[in-house]
């Protein structure tokens, strides 16, 4: 194969494969991903039922995970962030196979989903439960990492850092005080304060033993969790309901830090808008007096969710001016200004879709006949995400908008347990026996192993427990190859390229496409509207490359090696040097930058060792691409 032998294969998959387009109902797709930089770095396996991706994938825990994803998110994190080829294969199905395929997919995401749940819930009550003994013991209590979600609306760490309740602020908000009329009206003068006592009484009397009642269940798909209501989870529940009502007695205002108030004359309230926002103000108001008397367990944080849009909306309505509330999460990814220079022209395009899709919210919004929380919080979402990226040259966040504001806040001290010490270490270890009896469970089906248990063998098997889920041996093979028209052993078909061949060879396959990468697409448009050769040369490597910025996640290299299998060995070598190069520089940036230039550098050592037998992992990859561009470019229906 030639210099341009991989541009023109790309271009045959552009002209003669078309872009993807999203499955209808019924179809069933075997999907490889080239190796790449970074996750499944090896090259990964997914399949594809509908719209949807299901993919196992390796944790942090040692085990093994089915996830699912939309289609148009799967390749828009694969072929553009990761910038990795995808190749498909479609399979005939008949109606009732591809049932029986959903079904099992479907069970198996929801049983682990509930699985892996209640390790969380283990994980965070001995966190609490280990808080709580220090407290008892008089030692200093540790840091729980378990936060109050929705407290930190209307208070931060300083308001509940007393012991007792807190102080009332020094203004007060009229919307709320006018709410609070409204419940005294409706529920009695008293009524508030008797919630309080009754959620003081519940937090001293907490049950903080519940893993002793039951054994951990021999697992399986049909054989899931006991439900279990978490003591962490109870706690917490309990602590925010009295922090929502303290802010309803109080009237506390919405944080000054957490107005968004999108600048210019654009975003005044239209006549339309200004009666849809008044009908959102009557039903916040009836939403806070329903939840006040609910019995739904987190009642106090949907209280301060409504509370503060309550807030930001009565503003609205009397400045005629959109204004909501900061919906970030605590934890969203954030640029430094520096990274916003490099990146200027990809901020500018995100820039534009996020006023696009503002505008389109907007205009939503306005044409609902009725209250639409759903409605409100994608306006919510949308008018944040402008606001955030239309900051000039400052350090901004870039992911983390939430369809529901929550702000949090550490566990408070004024509030707790009667339960003495002696109880509280019983209870620790009723927690620990079961935990080790739920790890030991998940182990046996979801422990990962590169050969034995992998994201493709378990692709596999999930499959054939759908197709033949009594049967092994011949049986097993005669059932699939009646589904199928074939039947692939996952014990000898583990690497993810071997297993696309045997796709091809064994299962009924109708149709194959190859997806290009990101950098791939771009190379073929630029070929067409310049000079193909001066292109290709110029686009070969990263240092007059006009399709790629270096982003920090890959370590330094100088040639792509996806589109030139005949030179790959030679450009490995160069690629290799490199990392080399960067690992010298480390040793010396060592003091300066925790090791990060040093690891940066092996890294791209190891990742260019494959290229010397020609095989690719060089493509480089890409943190600020446009989601909405890539669902034009790709025919997929928005997802807006």
């Amino acid at each position: 194969m030639g210099f341009f032998s991989g541009i023109s294969l790309a271009v045959c998959w552009l002209f003669f494969s078309g872009f993807a387009n999203p499955a209808y109902a019924g179809d069933f797709s075997f999907i490889y991903i080239e190796p790449g930089e970074g996750d499944s770095s090896g090259g990964h396996a997914a399949i594809q039922l509908g719209d949807k991706i299901y993919h196992f994938q390796h944790d942090d825990s040692g085990l093994i995970r089915l996830k699912r994803q939309n289609a148009a998110e799967f390749q828009f994190s694969y072929r553009y962030l990761q910038n990795r080829p995808l190749h498909l294969s479609r399979i005939e199905l008949s109606p009732a196979s591809y049932e029986l395929l959903l079904a099992q997919f479907k069970t198996t995401f929801w049983a682990q989903q509930r699985q892996f749940e209640q390790l969380n819930q283990l994980r965070h009550d001995r966190s609490l439960l280990q808080h709580f003994l220090r407290i008892k013991r008089h030692q200093r209590p540790t840091d729980t990492a378990l936060r109050l979600k929705g407290a930190g609306l209307f208070f931060n760490d300083r308001d509940l850092s007393f012991i007792g309740a807190p102080q009332p602020p020094a203004q007060s908000s009229a919307p709320i005080a006018q709410l609070r009329n409204g419940i005294e009206q409706r529920y009695g003068a008293h009524y508030l304060q008797q919630r309080l006592t009754d959620i003081n009484a519940a937090v001293r009397h907490l049950n903080i033993d519940n893993w002793h009642k039951t054994s951990a269940p021999l697992l399986s798909v049909d054989k899931l969790p006991p439900a279990i209501y978490a003591v962490s989870d109870a706690y917490r529940d309990l602590i925010t309901a009295a922090l929502a009502i303290y802010t309803v007695q109080q009237a506390r205002p919405l944080r000054s830090d957490l107005w968004v108030m999108p600048p210019g004359q654009e975003f005044q309230l239209v006549a339309e808008e200004m009666a849809r926002v008044e009908i959102l103000r009557e039903q916040l108001r009836r939403n806070v007096l329903a939840l006040l008397d609910s019995k739904r367990p987190d009642w106090g944080y949907a209280v301060l969710v409504n509370l503060a849009r309550l807030e930001v909306v009565e503003h609205s309505l009397e400045t005629r001016r959109w204004i909501f509330v900061d919906d970030f999460s605590d934890d969203s990814e954030r640029i430094e200004a520096e990274d916003i220079v490099r990146h200027l022209r990809q901020m500018k395009t995100l820039a534009d879709d996020a006023w696009q899709s503002l505008r389109q919210a907007r205009k939503r919004f306005a044409s609902q006949q009725q209250y639409s929380e759903s409605g409100y919080s994608s306006l919510e979402m949308a008018a944040n995400r402008y606001v955030e990226l239309s900051r000039h040259q400052q350090t901004l966040r870039f992911n983390g908008e939430s369809p529901l504001p929550s702000k949090s806040l550490a566990l408070p001290l004024w509030l707790l347990p009667e339960s003495p010490a002696q109880q509280l270490s019983v209870a620790l270890a009723h927690l620990d026996s079961y935990n080790d009896q739920l790890l030991d469970e998940l182990k046996q089906p979801y422990a990962y192993d590169l050969i034995r248990r992998n994201c493709v063998t378990e692709l596999f098997r999930t499959i054939h427990q759908a197709l033949a889920p009594t049967q092994s041996g011949r049986n097993n093979q005669d059932l699939a190859t009646k589904h199928l028209g074939g039947y692939i052993d996952e014990t000898t078909h583990f690497i993810p390229f071997v297993a696309y061949g045997a796709i091809q060879d064994n299962y009924r396959v109708i149709d194959n496409q190859t997806l290009p990468s990101y950098r791939q697409q771009r190379l073929i448009q630029q070929m067409y509207q310049e000079n193909a050769v001066s292109a290709a040369l110029r686009e070969s490597n990263t240092l007059s490359s006009t399709l790629y910025d270096y982003n920090p996640d890959d370590a330094f290299f100088i040639f792509f090696t996806d589109n030139h299998w005949l030179l790959r060995p030679l450009f490995g070598i160069v690629n290799a040097s490199a990392g080399v190069g960067q690992s010298l520089a480390g040793i010396m940036t060592l003091p300066f930058d925790d090791g990060k230039n040093l690891s940066a550098g092996l890294s791209g050592m190891l990742v260019s060792l494959p290229e010397l037998v020609f095989v690719n992992i060089r493509k480089g990859s890409y943190k600020y691409l446009s989601y909405a561009r890539f669902i034009e470019q790709n025919r997929f229906k928005s997802t807006e």
